[in-house]
């Protein structure tokens, strides 16, 4: 039976997709650590192996001169790497170092049942592809694949784990075009399936990370040379190449952008935030999007050839993969707020008498504190509430950087029991954004390990209030902007303390009492070397209908920090002396925070 043609099909199906050519598009961070990396004078791998200089890279990615077709090929491949699964932790970016670490226990899963296809006999190949067992005696692979195995004189062969099956029979079933991209080969050998790979119910809609396993060869028909130098430690091994699932589409065909090189055929794709088989890849992925399709496709055709599926494990939950790759010793090492960042003593705000006893206690170097040390900042949790009472951060404005977030998930602190934290229970499904207490930009400074350690530590549940959508996006941000910003010109060293103010009639929703006002205490050394201590509130004051929160029109408010303390119970100690706002007789009330020309210093 001849291969049906599906190259219009398939066409049709990629207009407005995005091809590799954008990548930096989808992976912000990845443009970002790859300027930082070059701007740091460290060049890519293989860059002098293959004579590719410094300048032509940095060249390539910020496109200030005619990009060198070579150095196009080495940012391909940084970016979108392919590399042998037994070294798949030594990817050089830190980015897919991190997401292939955490799923490496389901890449290795997958990786069991990857498998590849030889052609003995064949005129012109040796093997063909790969395919993946879905039973005991059943793999799946694409159509191209299965023509080959067909080609007269040719006895095919699928070699996996150390044993080889020969290929008795190819099945195939027509029911839809997507259906004919695949084929299935019967193998004449049982192979025991332990623990199967994880798969999923999910269908339609877009993902983040995924990656193929499958087996890479050198394709005469690319025709692109320097693809095979920048690659070639990657041919004829079983390869697992990150990327993302750029759509899943309800009928069973997705598309990614892989670096699935050469002739990938075959190859399974995986899900790296849930460890789960997405489905099974069938071309492309370097210069256009890769195509393949979905496993519930696989599965459907599996049932109308009358064929059992595989005994799966059963699906991870959204955030396994980030819970398993915390423990409490995971945290070894973390300093958190240091009162002595500024040159002077400024100690965190002690809990006064009203809230002592709602404070958590932890055990951090075999010491009780009620601080929880997190990198450049600590938190105070309250018991009742399950939110941060308040956060101190230290800032050096001299030493920021500018780290991406994408791909970075909130996860629970291993330190401490989960129940006392509150989780995605109270933000699915509603208006409320996991609002960062220490703003994420505060702490990420240093050099580069420490700032992506603060950077991740602030997607801590611990580290979040719940705050309307659209709070962060006025005037409270432009007073964090304007902080910040502030303090790297000037290269500033400041602390911030940050927190809601909890009262006793604050709405109910989900077994959760949202907060409706927050505060901050930005403290800083003037010229004359005195402390200066500014206090500002905002406030997301609510309509309440039925569980759903309208909010209000909010403004931000320069206070004394005195109103910090009567509303929070929180006491600051001596640093109240320094409120500029205290001191002077025309300061008044609290006044509208507009702009810059308000902050009274």
């Amino acid at each position: 039976m001849p291969l049906p043609n599906l190259d219009g099909w398939c066409d049709e199906r990629l207009v407005g997709e995005a091809t590799m050519k954008n990548f930096f598009g989808s992976d912000p961070s990845m443009r970002l650590e790859l300027e930082q990396r070059l701007a740091a004078g460290i060049n890519l791998p293989d860059a002098e192996r293959l004579g590719v200089a410094l300048a032509d890279v940095r060249s390539c990615v910020t496109g200030t001169s005619g990009p060198d077709p070579l150095a196009q090929r080495l940012v391909t491949a940084f970016v979108r790497p392919a590399v042998p699964m037994g070294v798949a932790l030594d990817v050089e970016s830190r980015y897919w170092n991190r997401r292939l670490a955490l799923a490496g226990r389901e890449l290795s899963r997958a990786a069991t049942a990857v498998a590849r296809v030889w052609l003995d006999g064949h005129p012109a190949l040796r093997w063909g592809g790969t395919c993946w067992f879905v039973t005991d005696k059943w793999a799946v692979t694409t159509r191209a694949v299965a023509q080959e195995i067909r080609h007269p004189g040719v006895k095919a062969r699928v070699e996996q784990g150390g044993q080889s099956f020969a290929v008795v029979d190819v099945r195939t079933h027509d029911g839809s075009p997507i259906d004919s991209l695949l084929a299935f080969l019967v193998l004449d050998g049982a192979r025991q399936f332990i623990n199967g790979w994880h798969t999923s119910e999910r269908s339609g809609g877009k993902s983040g990370a995924v990656a193929t396993i499958g087996y890479s060869a050198r394709d005469s028909r690319t025709g692109d040379p320097l693809l095979d130098l920048v690659y070639e430690r990657s041919f004829n091994q079983k390869c697992v190449a990150p990327g993302r699932l750029l759509n899943l589409s309800d009928d069973g065909f997705l598309t990614h952008d892989c670096a699935s090189v050469g002739n990938t055929a075959g190859a399974v794709v995986v899900d790296l935030a849930m460890g789960h088989v997405v489905g099974l890849h069938i071309n492309g992925a370097l210069d256009g999007p890769g195509t393949g399709v979905a496993w519930s496709t696989i599965e459907q055709a599996l049932r109308t050839l009358g064929e059992r599926t595989v005994v799966a494990a059963p699906e991870l939950g959204a955030d396994a993969l980030e819970r398993r790759g915390r423990n409490a010793e995971d945290y070894e090492g973390r300093q958190g707020y240091r009162s002595d960042f500024l040159g002077i003593d400024v100690p965190a705000p002690m809990a006064g008498p009203t809230i002592k006893d709602d404070v958590n206690t932890f055990t951090v170097g075999g010491k009780e504190t009620t601080l929880l040390p997190y990198t450049h900042f600590s938190v105070c949790m309250s018991k009742a509430r399950r939110m941060c009472r308040f956060t101190a951060c230290n800032v050096e404005g001299g030493a920021l950087q500018d780290v991406g977030r994408a791909g970075i998930p909130w996860r629970f602190d291993a330190r401490f029991d989960e129940a006392l934290q509150a989780g995605d229970d109270l933000y699915r499904d509603n208006d409320l954004d996991r609002g960062h207490m220490v703003r994420r930009l505060d702490p990420v400074w240093g050099d580069d390990q420490a700032a992506q350690a603060a950077n991740e530590d602030t997607f801590h549940f611990t580290n979040s209030c719940p705050q309307h959508k659209d709070l962060n996006q006025k005037t409270w941000n432009d007073l964090e902007d304007y902080v910040l910003q502030n303090a790297g010109k000037f290269r500033l060293k400041i602390n911030v303390f940050t927190g809601p103010v909890f009262r006793a009639d604050d709405p109910d929703y989900r077994d959760f009492q949202l907060p409706l006002d927050f505060w901050k205490v930005v403290v800083m050394v003037k010229d004359d070397g005195t402390l200066s201590a500014t206090a500002y509130t905002l406030s997301q004051r609510d309509l309440v209908t039925g569980l759903e929160f309208v909010f209000s029109e909010f403004r931000t408010y320069q206070i004394r920090l005195r109103q910090v303390e009567e509303w929070t119970g929180l006491d600051f100690g001596e640093l109240r002396n320094f409120d500029p706002k205290d001191a002077l007789e025309s300061a008044g009330g609290a006044v509208e925070i507009k702009g810059p020309q308000d902050i009274q210093l």
